[in-house]
């Protein structure tokens, strides 16, 4: 999964600066939900392709789920904390 995040997210604007006016929490993770819809599927092919066969279904539901969570929760929560530290800054 990671080398596909990696490979997809320039053209899915991941890591693209985000719009301070608008609400941060939602920007964040409408960003990384257009990567993840792109890359995890691309890692469940990848995966299959090196392991020779394809993921049990409850794998993927997992992957899925699992993977959603844990990239908007950090990475929403890195945004408001790098908003609240630019804030205290300035």
């Amino acid at each position: 999964f990671l080398t596909a995040w990696l490979a997809s997210s320039p053209f899915t604007g991941v890591y693209s600066p985000d719009d301070r006016n608008s609400n941060i929490v939602a920007s964040t993770a409408l960003k990384i939900g257009k990567g993840w819809i792109v890359a995890i599927p691309i890692g469940i092919v990848g995966r299959g392709i090196i392991k020779g066969y394809v993921p049990p279904v409850p794998f993927m539901i997992v992957t899925l789920i699992s993977t959603l969570v844990i990239l908007v929760g950090v990475r929403v929560l890195f945004s408001v904390l790098e908003d609240f530290f630019v804030e205290l800054v300035n």
